[in-house]
């Protein structure tokens, strides 16, 4: 176990995650994902704390409702990660470095792209969101999310670090950064929110200060930092085909995050009608247990990891028995946090507030909550799977049906009779059923990659070789267009008789042409350099159509598989019933047989005792 830390190099730690033993790898891998965590954790629950303690309760609820917006907008940038786990880990498990990079420097620059609109874009969304809120907490709420405009850009980067770090088999970075972001936030939120006492533009400043000097450090470790996954933007250029691949495995993700936060937002506005009081309870309870949720679901990225790298490498049993083993020691991580966190309610919750309404809220809730863990680690762990597959529309799909069709609309038929409280058991419902489902869809699954690990489009390359070869025959090269112009020169000196015009004129000549033959070795390196181009090009191509192939044979052969242990299967069943028919026909005959004989025994008996009577 030593050994996977004491590994720096991705091409070590690749060779660790294949070859190694699969719960020792999980440990490792999810260990520094565990801790990263409970850190991440402690980070709103920080705020909480400094908040509810310092600025008050509506302060602090105004924050809470604002979270999930501000999660909504940042899930584009958790879609990218996600994009980035799944592709970039399956070219770390080819051995495949150099496109892994190419991927990764794609990622960064077109999330920080992404991550600078959207700053504008939620401080018009505060405007549209405070519209409609009550008179308590509206202007906070307003003043919150505009001001974290001005954070956005850098949240973008540091989802982007933990995506690529984890495919490169390197948590401990991500739990390293999130330790520094830990330290400086509870630094940062000492002085402006308790000593300066600036309140909720305090709690921004805060985030603002604690994430600049983060990013910096990202970059350093990303772009300037000496190692063997040291990215580089020399000689960058945006490349379509990876763009495309990133937004089909990306966009699912994205459409999963925001839609999780949104019905975390709409869940937020039917509790936010019963009162600060209420919503500030609930976000006492939300910000303990989501340590429990975060350390159940931190084995999700593991299996991402494990799954990604094992199934690029073609090692399609083992990344299955990772999945199953990740559930596992989910399962088992959540019953412990549970008998941990409800005896220890009372305690607390009393660190965040002394306000009996807020109290009896947070203490009733928080046990409910808890129980929600174990299915929800199912859940996570078997979406981390699917995400390793690259199969992104299934964690979309189950995130639906665990927010949008088994929460709100539990809370929605079950208000009037449980009041707020269809909140905390709709949580409690949804969870549990999420982890079912995820359980029957992942048994079902073929464990087979959906990613094409080239990210070339082949209808673009074919496209890109015809516009090549028409524009050769539409716009001809001027072949021997210095010749001609030193033939037309020559005739011109031969008509000039003045010495000083002869000398003047035959230095601008000579300057003209020595332009004519620089330009011709321009034509000619670019000539040479299209010719590897499209060398490069039809390459690609049969290397695609050969990986194709491949791709078609081995799912040609995993369905003829699929169809023949079916069709055994079937076969063993029938066969299965056909000897228990047969068995119970047995049955039937002996029982007859022996009832025949017993009234035959009978009847003797019978037939014996009346002639004795006789």
């Amino acid at each position: 176990m030593v050994s996977f830390f004491k590994s720096k190099s991705t091409e070590a730690r690749r060779d660790l995650i294949l070859h190694g033993p699969i719960t020792n790898t999980l440990i490792m891998l999810s260990i520094p994902t565990l801790i990263m965590s409970l850190v991440q954790s402690l980070i709103p629950l920080m705020d909480g704390l400094f908040l509810n303690n310092i600025a008050g309760t509506i302060i602090a609820s105004s924050v809470h409702f604002a979270e999930p917006i501000i999660n909504m907008m940042t899930a584009l940038s958790q879609g990218l990660g996600v994009a980035a786990m799944a592709i970039v880990g399956q070219y770390n498990g080819l051995g495949d470095l150099k496109n892994a990079k190419k991927i990764s420097t794609q990622i960064v620059v077109i999330g920080a792209l992404f991550g600078i609109a959207m700053g504008p874009t939620l401080y018009v969304v505060s405007i549209l969101v405070s519209m409609n809120l009550l008179p308590d907490i509206k202007e906070n709420v307003f003043r919150y999310l505009s001001l974290y405009s001005f954070v956005m850009p850098m949240t973008f980067l540091a989802a982007l670090y933990n995506g690529i770090k984890n495919a490169n088999g390197k948590p401990e970075a991500t739990l390293i950064r999130s330790i520094i972001l830990l330290l400086l936030k509870i630094l940062f939120n000492f002085i402006y929110v308790y000593l300066l006492r600036l309140g909720i533009i305090g709690s921004v400043l805060a985030s603002f200060s604690t994430y600049s000097i983060v990013t910096v450090w990202m970059y350093y470790d990303l772009f300037l930092k000496k190692g063997d996954d040291r990215l580089s933007l020399k000689d960058f250029k945006f490349d379509i085909s990876v763009l495309k691949e990133l937004m089909i495995i990306g966009i699912p993700s994205m459409l999963n995050t925001f839609l999780t936060n949104l019905g975390f937002f709409l869940i937020n506005k039917e509790v936010e009608r019963y009162g600060a009081a209420v919503l500030n309870g609930q976000g006492i309870s939300n910000n303990i247990v989501n340590i429990c949720f975060n350390f159940a679901a931190a084995f999700g990225s593991a299996v991402t990891t494990m799954v990604s790298m094992n199934i690029g490498a073609k090692y399609n049993d083992k990344a299955r028995k990772s999945c199953y083993t990740g559930m596992i020691m989910s399962v088992i991580t959540a019953i412990v946090l549970i008998t941990i966190v409800i005896p220890l309610t009372p305690y607390l919750t009393g660190l965040f507030t002394k306000e009996v309404e807020d109290l009896y809220v947070a203490n009733k809730s928080l046990p409910i909550y808890a129980f929600g863990v174990l299915g929800f680690g199912v859940a996570m762990v078997a979406q981390g799977a699917m995400i390793g597959l690259g199969r992104t529309r299934i964690p979309l799909i189950i995130s639906i049906l665990r927010i949008w069709l088994l929460r709100f609309i539990f809370i929605i038929l079950t208000t009037k009779y449980l009041s707020y409280w269809s909140v905390f058991w709709g949580n409690l419902f949804s969870n549990t059923m999420a982890g079912i489902i995820a359980l029957i869809i992942i048994l079902r699954v073929p464990w087979v990659s959906v990613i094409n690990l080239k990210t070339q489009n082949s209808a673009m390359l074919r496209a890109r070789l015809f516009i090549d070869s028409l524009g050769a025959k539409l716009f001809p090269k001027n072949v021997g267009m210095r010749k001609d112009y030193i033939i037309k020169m020559r005739e011109k000196l031969s008509k000039i008789k003045d010495p000083v015009k002869l000398v003047l004129f035959q230095e601008r000549e000579m300057e003209k042409i020595e332009k004519l033959q620089e330009r011709e070795e321009r034509a000619k390196k670019r000539e040479e350099m299209n010719k590897l181009k499209r060398a490069e090009w039809r390459m690609q191509l049969e290397e695609m159509k050969e990986i194709r192939q491949k791709m078609n044979e081995e799912r040609r052969k995993y369905n003829e598989d699929r169809k023949k242990e079916k069709e055994d299967k079937k076969l063993k069943m029938k066969q299965e019933v056909q000897a228990r028919r047969e068995a119970r026909h047995k049955l039937r005959e002996e029982r007859k047989l022996e009832k025949n004989k017993i009234k035959e025994e009978i009847m003797n008996l019978r037939n014996k005792n009346n002639k004795n009577d006789k």
